[in-house]
């Protein structure tokens, strides 16, 4: 085992907060008030942690900390017993390719889902060559322009391809996919069932009816029972009745995982995989029930965030919103990727030693203060990742998901694991 970093090999670790805290009820923030509170921990190993971790989360559900209340759940905590900072960039083009070498991969990779795309139609994503709009003739067109205008426009070069076909069956949503230059955002979307909520809206005058129905849908499905992946009061096991058959969240978790790490039909870091966050059951008809997962990137053994939030007092603060949704107990019928291309560095010396859990959860506390009480739902060894479009840094952090008890606002804090700074966000 390496050693940690000079800088954190000392014994102890002191953090120290600015008061006690009072809850805000307008902005569910949190306010200082004025006493000066000190804590010293010592540091422990990754191993150290996972040994006591059952303890301090059963010391937690039992009310130690008065104004933190845990729900049933196992902390995520990485198996590795080194930790980094890392540096995550994203590629210009999928392997470096460009023009029709790159738009040969995106055909590829459309026709793996749709094997005979002479029954639908493409599109130019970004309106270059045919205005957005679906045609059977937008292929030979980015050919003709990649071979006649070498100089042409960046989407030439880097083309994003949708692709759409119609079963003809009134009420069916058109199946169709979308692959970008980076094979970042890229979606397939099989949905081919009416639901139930959407009768109801359209039979209570909504302008649903306007539209083509979304079928399979976290938006337009009544949402059931939600789960996160460490909970362990029994709902990640309970069978749900999808399509053709029942299969439990913990099932699905397992078959999505698997897919997108084992069987996309593309080339992506191995150092990156794709990880379940969380899980919705939606009812889509009153006997059948679809299952909708929430992803984001395990990096190094540590997590990224899923959601679309910014850190209090940060700004450029990157978040994933990756989805996956099956119908069906052997298939996924809608993906929504998150980059699994990228490019990712360790920036730091290896981190052996960090705040163990116990001392994350005090610190919690007394940023919290007397007057308002969080209900705990995950915790989690992650990355809280800053950046733009291009790149983004990634410190190691305890990640707190919780809700306001009083105003049922969710609110995420981060513990930087090396210095103890507490930083919250709404979720």
């Amino acid at each position: 085992m390496k050693k940690i970093v000079s800088t954190i090999l000392c014994l102890m670790i002191s953090i120290t907060f600015v008061g006690c805290q009072e809850y805000d009820k307008k902005s569910d923030k949190i306010t200082n008030q004025n006493e000066s509170i000190k804590c010293d921990y010592n540091l422990q190993t990754l191993d150290e942690i996972r040994g006591t971790a059952d303890e301090v989360i059963k010391q937690a559900q039992e009310g130690r900390w008065s104004n933190l209340k845990f729900d049933k759940f196992d902390p995520y905590i990485s198996d590795e017993d080194e930790i980094y900072e890392i540096l995550i960039s994203i590629p210009k083009n999928y392997k470096g390719l460009e023009r029709e070498a790159l738009l040969n991969e995106e055909i590829k990779f459309i026709e793996h889902y749709f094997p005979n795309t002479s029954k639908g139609e493409f599109a130019d994503y970004k309106g270059i060559v045919e205005k957005g709009e679906y045609s059977n003739t937008v292929i030979e067109e980015f050919r003709n322009e990649m071979k006649n205008n070498e100089n042409r426009d960046d989407a030439i070069i880097n083309p994003w391809i949708l692709y759409k076909e119609n079963d003809g069956v009134i009420g069916h949503r058109s199946a169709g996919i979308l692959v970008d230059s980076q094979f970042y955002t890229n979606e397939f979307d099989f949905k081919k069932i009416k639901n139930t909520w959407i009768d109801w809206r359209i039979k209570n005058g909504t302008d649903v009816e306007t539209l083509e129905v979304p079928g399979l849908s976290i938006w337009f499905c009544e949402l059931l029972d939600g789960c996160y992946v460490g909970d362990t009061d029994g709902s990640l096991d309970k069978k749900w009745k999808l399509l053709n058959g029942e299969m439990s969240i913990r099932e699905g978790i397992e078959f999505v995982e698997n897919y997108v790490n084992n069987e996309l039909p593309y080339e992506t870091n191995p150092d990156i995989k794709a990880s379940v966050y969380e899980v919705v059951v939606m009812k889509v008809t009153d006997d059948v029930y679809a299952f909708n997962f929430r992803m984001r990137r395990e990096i190094y053994g540590l997590v990224t965030q899923s959601g679309w939030p910014v850190m209090s007092g940060d700004s450029g603060y990157m978040a994933e919103g990756a989805t996956a949704e099956m119908i069906e107990i052997d298939k996924i019928d809608r993906l929504f990727s998150q980059l699994l291309t990228a490019n990712v560095e360790k920036t730091s010396k290896a981190i052996t030693q960090i705040i163990p859990l116990e001392a994350a959860i005090d610190s919690v506390s007394k940023e919290i203060g007397i007057n308002s009480t969080y209900e705990v739902e995950s915790i989690e060894l992650a990355y809280d990742v800053l950046g733009n479009e291009v790149s983004g840094t990634g410190k190691p952090v305890w990640r707190f998901i919780t809700k306001n008890i009083k105003s049922e606002y969710g609110m995420v804090f981060s513990v930087d694991v090396v210095t103890g700074e507490v930083k919250y966000r709404d979720l």
